[in-house]
């Protein structure tokens, strides 16, 4: 099933980030926005371009990335023994440089 409206946007303006961008398929070469646009079907306003990209298979992988991004935040919250992202407001505590730490522990 395609979705007409998929293909005449640009994910740009819809502030997807990198990691959206790449979990659906994209190799990064830039051509977003030049001539054709995607060679992947991405970001492209080209029919037989947009016909590439299969919205069931994208759609799926980005439940995948989301929730894999959900589990290791829980896994992360708990380690601090929170249930809630807003339990961290304020909790500069938590916060660690990780230079400065590597830096530390190679001086011991």
């Amino acid at each position: 099933m395609r979705n007409p409206r998929f293909r005449s946007t640009t994910w740009e303006q819809n502030v997807f980030g990198t990691a959206e961008l790449v979990a659906i398929g994209c190799v990064r070469c830039g051509k977003c926005e030049s001539g054709r646009g995607c060679p992947r079907g991405i970001a492209t306003t080209d029919p037989e371009l947009a016909e590439k990209m299969d919205i069931e298979w994208a759609t799926q992988r980005l439940i995948n990335l989301y929730s894999a991004w959900h589990k290791e935040l829980v896994r992360i919250l708990r380690r601090f023994g929170m249930r809630s992202v807003s339990e961290l407001r304020g909790r500069t505590d938590l916060l660690m440089h990780l230079d400065y730490e590597n830096e530390k522990n190679e001086t011991f």
